[in-house]
């Protein structure tokens, strides 16, 4: 989806509010940071839709793994700076004030192993009492394996139609999208498969813990299923 299907990213979560998503990670930053500065990375920041919000606050740099889901967000915001990485891996050569991982890309490592790489990797590019804020994906306990989702776009030239059924493997949840994509010229059909981690919160924290963080999980977060987790670098 990330690459061959980037176009229709947008599209497919168009239901996203991101203008109060981004307002509420705001207030958030704005209630525990301590560092003094103003520079955010975003992590996983996909097309930039979060950071259409977010730099109006703060010098914003974006960091994704896809070169697709980058140039969409190069066209949209040619003032911002961004970079081709894994955030495992990434070595930015400067540190920041906040660092935001949001709608669950941090659950794309699946194991514990990486995540505590990402963590410590965070850890790393962040100021002391620098403020950390991840959105994972649904908690493991309320993940439901046979669910059928489904989302629609409508529009006179595009029509899209997306299905899944949930399935799940131990600690990863099965995400086996079915594409059915028509524009004027075609139609087109494309299976998009994701598996990713199911994380325990206490564990999830602990990880945080050992990265350097003092880590909290706030159960109302950015979508109803999903919490957040808050971490301030020590």
């Amino acid at each position: 989806m990330y690459q061959d299907l980037a176009e229709y990213y947008d599209e497919i979560y168009s239901y996203k509010d991101y203008a109060t998503e981004a307002e509420k990670v705001v207030s958030l930053i704005k209630n525990n940071l301590k560092s003094g500065g103003n520079k955010l990375l975003d992590v996983a920041c996909g097309t930039g839709k979060h950071i259409e919000y977010l730099k109006q606050h703060y010098d914003v740099t974006g960091v994704d793994i896809s070169n697709k889901m980058l140039g969409l967000a190069k066209v949209r915001h040619p003032n911002v700076q961004f970079h081709q990485a894994d955030m495992i891996e990434m070595e930015l050569g400067r540190d920041f004030d906040v660092l935001v991982c949001l709608f669950s890309s941090i659950s794309h490592l699946k194991t514990y192993e990486n995540l505590s790489k990402a963590l410590k990797n965070f850890s790393k590019h962040l100021k002391k009492r620098g403020v950390l804020i991840i959105e994972p994906f649904i908690e493991p306990g309320k993940y439901i394996s046979g669910g059928l989702h489904g989302d629609m776009v409508n529009k006179p030239d595009l029509k899209i139609a997306r299905m899944n059924i949930s399935e799940r493997k131990e600690n990863l949840a099965i995400l086996d999208f079915h594409w059915l994509i028509g524009t004027p010229k075609s139609i087109n059909y494309y299976r998009d498969r994701h598996e990713v981690g199911l994380f325990d919160i206490e564990k999830f924290k602990s990880l945080m813990t050992d990265a350097g963080f003092e880590a909290t999980f706030l159960k109302n977060g950015l979508l109803k299923d999903r919490g957040l987790y808050l971490g301030l670098k020590k």
